[in-house]
């Protein structure tokens, strides 16, 4: 016989399993939900907190999104930038667009969100806290939905979900990033990763392009996608 506590929700997708304390998971919780346009202040944070994100107001399909600094709940920026004729990559820049966000942090990340120590903790079989009820402040809920695999996607809008929902869904971009520069006029280098939610499906768009005066373009690939994470609010 096997001891330990098994939690299931339900909901119009069916069952699911909110904890199981036989296995060595790591459950998360929503810390905080949002807009923002610059630094999000995220608190003290796990060893693996998620920071998801989807398009605000102002979206069009066409955006090319990344986020511009390392750090997570750093800002998001839309990619501008201008080609010539020959494929050459000549500006890039970003545009700070305003985006929401879910801030999911690991059940047993700083301390429970209310004052009360009355609630119900269950652990995980390696001891680790997996399930809080005092961090349930909120009737919100998140789910992910999708995970892709490593390669999936290849880099010129090569997709990493399809379907009608696919502007409502919230990425893990933290994967993403863009660097440009021109030591030169004639010489630059483009380095890009970044995401496009299209309306019916998100893409993944990564691209790397070096050109110099005397060679050309001497290097100019499309990298495909890592392992990246999707999910809305249940």
């Amino acid at each position: 016989m096997t001891y330990g506590i098994q939690i299931d929700g339900v909901d119009a997708s069916g069952t699911y399993n909110v904890a199981d304390s036989t296995l060595p998971a790591k459950n998360y919780y929503i810390a905080s939900t949002g807009t923002f346009s610059s630094q999000v202040s995220l608190g003290t944070q796990g060893s693996k907190d998620l920071f998801m994100v989807r398009p605000g107001t102002g979206h069009n399909n066409a955006y090319i999104y990344f986020h511009t600094a390392y750090t997570t709940g750093s800002p998001v920026g839309r990619w501008i930038f201008t080609q010539n004729n020959q494929g050459r990559v000549t500006a890039s820049s970003s545009q700070t667009r305003t985006m929401e966000y879910v801030h999911l942090k690991d059940a047993d990340a700083g301390t429970a969100p209310t004052a009360t120590d009355y609630g119900i903790q269950v652990k995980n079989s390696v001891g680790g806290l997996l399930f809080d009820s005092r961090r349930i402040v909120t009737n919100n809920s998140f789910r992910i939905t999708n995970f892709t695999t490593q390669g999936q996607a290849g880099g010129f809008h090569g997709t990493l979900y399809s379907g009608s929902d696919a502007n409502s869904k919230f990425v893990d971009m933290s994967r993403t990033r863009m660097f440009f520069n021109t030591p030169t006029n004639s010489d630059s280098i483009l380095y890009i990763a970044a995401i496009r939610w299209a309306g019916t499906e998100i893409t993944w768009y990564s691209r790397v392009q070096i050109w110099a005066q005397e060679a050309g373009v001497i290097a100019d690939n499309y990298l495909s996608s890592p392992a990246i994470l999707i999910g809305d609010k249940r």
